[in-house]
């Protein structure tokens, strides 16, 4: 076989896979929770995936990109985009920042709206 062939599906690890998380149409918010969470433990992984957790990571990506297709979001700003999606994640501004604190670089600016602190307190 040569290098540039495609790479051998295991039936049973790929139905383990199947199994556990049960890919299916997504119609609700939760359902698509599940899966996205499913798909970023896969992402998370330290490794390279197998061609049967690639398998799996098409799949989920395209259940999740078809039922962002259906879902009309609402249009927000930018800022509050990322506000958003912070909150969801759990995440701080301080996590967005590359680096150290105390650079000075348009990385390390407060977005439009958010609470600026400096050594005297909130401004």
């Amino acid at each position: 076989m040569d290098e540039m062939s495609t790479p051998t599906i295991s039936p049973k690890v790929c139905g383990g896979l199947l199994s556990k998380t049960l890919p299916e149409v997504i119609e609700t918010d939760r359902e698509l929770g599940h899966f996205a969470d499913a798909l970023e433990t896969l992402d998370r992984l330290d490794r390279e995936l197998k061609p049967e957790e690639k398998l799996l990571e098409a799949l989920l990506s395209r259940l999740i990109a078809d039922y962002d297709k259906k879902v009309e979001l609402p249009q927000l700003p930018p800022h509050k985009t990322i506000a958003f999606l912070m909150e969801q994640r759990g995440l701080k501004q301080a996590d967005l920042l590359p680096g150290r604190w105390g650079e000075t670089n348009s990385s390390v600016l407060p977005l439009p709206g958010w609470i600026s602190y400096t050594e005297k307190g909130a401004t």
